[in-house]
């Protein structure tokens, strides 16, 4: 990872000096290039540890759910939504989103800053991430939005490695935008984005992998993280737990209150009380509703 930004000024060189393509288009093709690398990878990685690899059931989430329950269509599905919204809405996001960057002073060539400034890069990241994640996911479970964007993202009432961004292509252009606001308030270089997007992204798809892998840093401190454990409630019931790196807007707003209820009356490795509900919403989490 630190030896691939490291060599961003060489790239850099290459690309925009000797070949004459403009920084518009160098951010482009090198953010969107690492971004399609880095999903593939933990792509890669989850479909080993969490399909082909039993002995790690033990660590699934919920024991009777099985990935052996998407039929092979799904699963193909997700993954040509998931390549177009990296390969087709992304490229044009990070096209329009240059100017931000640009604006803001990003250095595009630098290599990676000293550790305790990249510490400061990624811990502001994650904490403005977070806040604009859970806003933006409440109001994406509005109904007005959810069944014409959100509710493709829940089709899958377990949640699946694959599907962290199978995702309708205005809710993948929304969830995409917090994840940027934190770097440009620090002013960080792109090298830095780039090392917070590996972890970004690795969070994302750990979080829908719907297991609690010893190894994973995301699931280390349950009681702040919103982890595996929270986001396979949100999809199995459609309620509450709409935080991604963290709790604390959940444990504020109390719209983490259905699944502390159901955690604190579910008996260990029996399945959970599976919500009938389809289609969801409540900005106040008051007893769900349904959407015609």
């Amino acid at each position: 990872m630190e030896s691939t930004v490291g060599w961003l000024p060489v790239i850099y060189d290459w690309l925009v000096h000797k070949h004459g393509l403009s920084e518009r288009w160098y951010f482009v093709v090198v953010f969107g290039t690492f971004m399609l690398a880095t999903i593939s990878f933990w792509h890669m990685f989850y479909t080993i540890f969490c399909y082909k690899l039993r002995w790690f059931e033990r660590y699934k989430v919920n024991r009777f759910s099985s990935s052996a329950r998407f039929p092979r269509e799904r699963w193909n599905h997700a993954i040509k939504v998931t390549t177009f919204n990296f390969l087709v809405i992304t490229p044009v996001l990070l096209y329009f989103g240059y100017d931000s960057f640009a604006m803001r002073g990003t250095d595009m060539r630098a290599a990676l800053p000293p550790w305790p400034e990249l510490a400061i890069h990624v811990l502001v990241a994650m904490f403005v991430d977070d806040t604009g994640f859970y806003w933006n996911h409440r109001l994406l479970h509005h109904p007005r939005l959810y069944k014409h964007v959100h509710k493709m993202h829940h089709e899958f009432k377990n949640v699946a490695w694959f599907t962290a961004a199978y995702a309708h292509p205005i809710e993948f252009f929304m969830s995409s935008i917090p994840s940027s606001v934190g770097p440009l308030i620090t002013g960080a270089p792109l090298s830095a984005i780039l090392f917070w997007q590996f972890f970004r992204l690795w969070e994302a798809i750990d979080e829908h992998s719907g297991y609690i892998m010893p190894w994973s840093p995301w699931n280390l401190l349950p009681s702040i993280q919103d982890g595996s454990d929270r986001h396979d409630f949100h999809h199995s019931h459609n309620k509450g737990n709409y935080g991604s790196l963290f709790t604390f807007w959940d444990w504020i707003c109390g719209t983490d209150t259905a699944y502390n209820n159901w955690k604190a009356g579910h008996r260990q490795n029996q399945p959970g009380p599976q919500s009938d509900l389809v289609d969801g919403w409540s900005w106040d989490d008051p007893a769900p509703t349904k959407v015609q």
